[in-house]
């Protein structure tokens, strides 16, 4: 873990580290409690909303190096590990992939105007 936060160009705090294991990455496609991951935890993975069903995945680091923040995840079910990574400094409604955990994801489902509900 680099810094023990990052502001981004729009001047909006988008990574913040809570140690020893958890980070808070504010974007709308982390799909946690509070935006929060934790090292160790499992969560679902979306690459392509379109062809690609949930993955299961488990938060082995996460990191920043300049304006990028890193993850290393581990599929669990082929136990291969992977990399992923955003510029913190992108502010559009794109993304490659997002993160969710069960909780956050039922939640979404209960309310109303939800696409889940």
């Amino acid at each position: 873990m680099n810094a023990a936060e990052y502001i981004n160009s729009s001047g909006r705090k988008v990574l913040e580290y809570y140690p020893p294991d958890t980070v808070r990455l504010d974007f709308h496609f982390i799909i946690t409690i509070d935006k929060r991951l934790r090292i160790g935890n499992p969560y679902l993975k979306i690459e392509n909303w379109l062809t690609d069903l949930p993955t299961g995945i488990r938060l082995l680091d996460i990191w920043d190096e300049g304006n990028i923040v890193c993850l290393k995840i581990q599929d669990l079910k082929t136990l291969k590990p992977a990399m992923l990574s955003h510029n913190l400094d992108y502010d559009c409604d794109f993304w490659l992939w997002s993160l969710a955990d069960l909780d956050s994801l039922m939640n979404l489902s209960n309310k109303k105007g939800s696409p889940f509900y």
